[in-house]
């Protein structure tokens, strides 16, 4: 019971503050089908988090503490969600049961320093709410949640693997879509008109699309490679909680997975002009299978790296 007071409990008095969030969330992804893969990214969280949860315990002091202190602190934690959800909904719930949750979970100052960053989220979210769109609050959500989570379970300010699959979760294949999509595919059709120049093909790039002997090939949005970006993305946060990997080995894990994304992303576009030019029979799954191929390759390719940097780790603890 006095874990659960500790632990579990202003964890769910935190979500319910950012119930705003939730809601507007909810709605994207039963609106457009798309948006629901950020489940899966919320799913694997959840279950590696479940996964590590026997292992780990909130740290700090509060095991020291005497039974009257731990009676006080009990009370302060019902009173500050009391608080908290008296004082209404939307903004006031934000900011009303966040703080109230995790002032009330302080054990002492260890544990209330443990949830600055989550309280100081709350208030950010409760007073940019009128000012920003949804997808923002949503962001500052997850994040305080993030922060919540990895100070009660692993004491660290904010696990960045956690971070990285919460966000995933969100709806910002669009947005990164808006703005990311053409200058990425700008940067695919330069790299790839160079790699065809070394074939011997005069092929230069106009705007989003391939030029050679009056032909046009067009770069279309998902050949932007974000949708690929967003999976390469949670391919190394899910693998990097799954083998154990922090610090370095994460920050080098998901810089690799850009890397590959991106060179696999010019490689398809590469070989996609060879069919639309018409120098390979075009025939209907060609698209599809060229697209499927290179994405398995840059699968395995994170896999691997993120094998290699777990033996890495194993050696060095040998």
């Amino acid at each position: 019971m006095r874990k659960w007071l500790e632990r579990e409990l202003p964890l769910a008095a935190l979500a319910v503050a950012f119930w705003p969030a939730w809601q507007w969330l909810a709605i994207r992804v039963a609106s457009d089908s798309a948006d629901a893969w950020g489940l899966v990214s919320f799913a694997t969280a959840g279950a590696l988090l479940w996964r590590d949860r026997a292992g780990l315990s909130p740290g700090g002091d509060s095991h020291h503490h005497s039974q009257t202190h731990s009676h006080t602190s009990r009370a302060g934690t019902a009173a500050g969600v009391g608080r908290g959800a008296g004082i209404g909904t939307g903004i006031g719930t934000a900011a009303g049961v966040g703080c109230g949750a995790g002032i009330g979970a302080g054990f002492g100052a260890g544990a209330r320093a443990r949830w600055t960053l989550p309280i100081v989220l709350t208030v950010a979210y409760a007073a940019s709410f009128p000012f920003t769109p949804p997808l923002l609050h949503a962001i500052i959500a997850m994040t305080a949640i993030t922060a919540a989570c990895s100070s009660l379970w692993s004491n660290k300010p904010l696990d960045l693997r956690l971070w990285g699959l919460l966000l995933l979760a969100l709806p910002l294949v669009p947005t990164l879509n808006f703005y990311l999509g053409y200058p990425l595919r700008v940067l695919v059709g330069d790299v790839a008109s160079a790699l065809l120049q070394l074939n011997g093909l005069a092929v230069t790039r106009d705007g989003a699309a391939l030029v050679w002997d009056g032909k046009q090939v067009s770069i279309d949005a998902p050949c932007s490679g974000i949708k690929m970006l967003w999976t390469g993305l949670y391919s190394s946060c899910a693998l990097a909680m799954l083998l154990r990997l922090e610090g370095w080995r994460f920050v080098l894990l998901v810089t690799c997975a850009v890397l590959v994304v991106l060179l696999a992303n010019i490689l398809r576009a590469t070989a996609l002009f060879y069919v639309e030019a018409g120098f390979l029979p075009q025939a209907a799954p060609a698209h599809e299978a060229i697209g499927v191929v290179v994405f398995a390759a840059a699968a395995i390719l994170i896999a691997l790296g993120a094998n290699r940097l777990r033996s890495l780790d194993r050696e060095e603890l040998a």
